[in-house]
Order: C-alpha cells, then structure tokens, then sequence
C-alpha cells in the first residue's frame, strides 16, 4: 500500500490580515471618491449671489446663495479638505472633512448665515460610485 502524507497549514492570520487589507482598499477607494466629489464638484464654478469687491483690489468676485456650495475667493476651504482611514475598537473607519472652523458653519449655516452645504450634495452626487466601491468583491 502506497504511503500518503497530508500537510495542513494553518493560513488563517494570513487570510485574516488579507481581509483587513482589502477593507481598508475599498474604504479609501469610497472615500477618495467622496472627497473629489467634494473638492471638485462643489467647490468649482460659478455661483449666483451678491457680486462683492475683493478688498484691496479692483476685482469682483460672485459669492454662492443659500443653498449653493460655498464660492471659492482663494481657494482655502476647497484645499483643506482630507481623507483618512483610521481603526477605532478593530473597526476601520473613513473620515472626510477640514480642519477650518468655518467648513462646518458653511456646511450647516448659522444664526446669521444660511447654509451653503456641499459635503452631503457630494456624497448624493456620488453616492452610487461610494457604494459600488464598498461593495465590490474583496478578492479575485
């Protein structure tokens, strides 16, 4: 009778570590998707407010109404916008936002100031290209 050897390996933190890898993959990819949406969506082109002078200078400029995405005079807001994957309690987690104070005032409006959102109209704008990219398959 032939002799048969049989060799099992344990592969399993490997695989573990594959799956974590492809996570975080397709949650920056929905992300990076989310972020141009924002950076080159909503915060390019023109606006249809009040037409204001540029302090210290002879140019215009149009400012956003309520309810469009925020002008853009210097290109502040629209540069400050980051995206990052972190893990917090072994769940992977994708942030989108800026540092600058006022990106949420813009965002939500104030007492003073109506909202000029453009974080979630970039999220809608994109959202199927977001979804596709946090359904798609993990491995081939």
């Amino acid at each position: 009778m032939p002799k048969v050897n049989i060799t099992v390996q344990n592969n399993s933190q490997q695989a573990i570590r594959m799956m974590k890898d492809a996570q975080e993959d397709r949650l920056l990819e929905a992300i990076t998707e989310w972020h141009a949406g924002i950076v080159e969506d909503m915060l390019v082109g023109e606006r249809s407010g009040r037409t204001y002078r540029i302090p210290g200078s002879t140019r215009t400029y149009r400012a956003s109404r309520p309810g469009e995405a925020p002008a853009t005079v210097t290109g502040r807001l629209r540069s400050s916008y980051r995206f990052r994957v972190t893990e917090t309690g072994g769940n992977k987690v994708g942030e989108v936002g800026s540092p600058l104070d006022y990106a949420l005032y813009l965002e939500k409006g104030t007492s003073r100031m109506a909202p000029r959102p453009h974080v979630l109209p970039a999220y809608y704008k994109r959202e199927s290209s977001i979804k596709a990219a946090l359904t798609r398959e993990w491995f081939k």
